[in-house]
């Protein structure tokens, strides 16, 4: 499973739908194996191959409104605005991240 935690929105107005994802991947106990970066072009592509090997998606993400993880679709590139920070929640922002890693590791305790 993949975990997108944050989010890193490109300065230059014209090109914010361009922003970089950053994630986690967990592994089925719920640890961590790898942190990463991915642009939401990667993240698309990584979201269809997710559907073509496993019938759905393997991202999820936890937003800033959330104390639980949601699942990113497909679909929420369509539905939301191009000028969201994200097109499927609102992902924190990097200098945000310690509270979001606060929720992450409460989140995996609960699960384990």
């Amino acid at each position: 499973m993949y975990l997108a935690f944050a989010v890193e929105v490109n300065p230059h107005p014209r090109h914010q739908e361009n922003y970089r994802v950053w994630f986690m991947r967990l592994n089925k106990y719920g640890k961590m194996t790898n942190i990463g970066i991915m642009s939401k072009k990667d993240l698309i592509q990584a979201l269809f191959r997710s559907y073509r090997e496993k019938g759905k998606s393997n991202w999820m993400a936890l937003t800033k409104t959330s104390s639980q993880f949601s699942p990113i679709e497909l679909i929420d590139f369509l539905a939301m605005s191009t000028h969201a920070n994200t097109h499927f929640g609102e992902l924190p922002t990097i200098a945000e991240f310690q509270k979001v890693l606060n929720q992450v590791q409460d989140q995996v305790s609960l699960s384990a």
